[in-house]
């Protein structure tokens, strides 16, 4: 991470030009701001919800964990998972491309249907 100065180095047979430009590359080590919505699915149950991520950038991994057990587990930048049972769960998307990972959680609370 850090500011970076380029500089362009042109020749030819005229001549030759250099042009330098201080702090004109910023390199972060920070990905992305791990950013998704969710809401329940229609229908007659309030314990299945859809999960969509909206992360700014280029994202090449998408991994969501519904703490659920073993198989609560989703990848892909949308997912859906139904609750056995009423509570509250924290809900995990770890978001990765070529530059690094990125983590967040939120709470979901799931009701019994009517």
């Amino acid at each position: 991470p850090g500011v970076y100065t380029c500089t362009l180095m042109v020749w030819g047979a005229c001549g030759e030009a250099t042009a330098v430009q201080s702090g004109f590359v910023t390199l972060s080590d920070t990905l992305y701001t791990v950013s998704f919505g969710f809401g329940p699915v229609t229908g007659d149950t309030t314990t299945e919800f859809a999960f969509t991520d909206v992360s700014p950038g280029v994202i090449l991994n998408w991994n969501w964990n519904f703490r659920e057990g073993d198989d609560s587990l989703a990848t892909g930048p949308t997912a859906k998972h139904t609750y056995a049972d009423a509570g509250t769960y924290w809900v995990t998307l770890l978001i990765s491309n070529g530059c690094g990972t990125a983590v967040d959680s939120v709470a979901v609370v799931v009701t019994e249907g009517p």
